[in-house]
């Protein structure tokens, strides 16, 4: 998957991290996965949680297909504003309350319905590839487009969850931010 010149600072800084060389220098374009895994990264580090639920680290959660997980794990120990990235896969939806970051690929709908309750009013950045979530409260959505990863924030959501999402961010957003 090609990265689109204005994602090139994001490719940049997750390739640094991730890859130990830059996007300017890579022949071939990056896996998708090593791709969602940066974007994650720098949601996380353009979004500010509640002062009152800071703690030293970063709780970063995969529920559902776990296809992501080696790309998620390479961002395990990395710091996002000082604090350490842990990463967690759940087993089951009642594990998301301790998540600060969550990452929702396919689970089944009964699940989908207790995680929304668990998470419900938590302050959780909720990210998803999967368009069958996307009206349902998810902050960012990740999808194709043209050969190139975009994504479509819910400041609705963020609002909710008691997230301050960045300005920056707001405007990389594909069609800027929905509310």
């Amino acid at each position: 998957m090609s990265v689109e010149p204005r994602y090139l600072l994001l490719c940049v800084s997750v390739a640094w991290g991730l890859l130990h060389a830059t996007c300017a220098l890579a022949s071939d374009p990056l896996p998708e996965y090593t791709v969602k895994a940066g974007y994650l990264y720098n949601f996380a580090l353009l979004t500010e949680w509640p002062s009152d639920t800071m703690s030293e680290s970063l709780e970063v959660c995969l529920i559902g297909n776990d296809d992501f997980l080696p790309a998620l794990e390479t961002l395990q120990g990395k710091t996002v504003n000082e604090r350490r990235i842990n990463i967690h896969v759940l087993a089951h939806p009642g594990e998301a309350k301790n998540c600060q970051v969550l990452f929702i690929a396919e689970v089944a709908r009964a699940d989908f319905a207790q995680l929304k309750r668990v998470i419900a009013g938590r302050p959780i950045l909720t990210v998803t590839d999967n368009e069958d979530l996307t009206k349902s409260g998810i902050t960012i959505f990740l999808r194709p487009e043209h050969q190139r990863l975009v994504f479509e924030i819910n400041l609705s959501a963020a609002k909710s969850a008691n997230l301050n999402i960045s300005a920056r961010l707001l405007r990389l957003a594909r069609g800027g931010a929905n509310e």
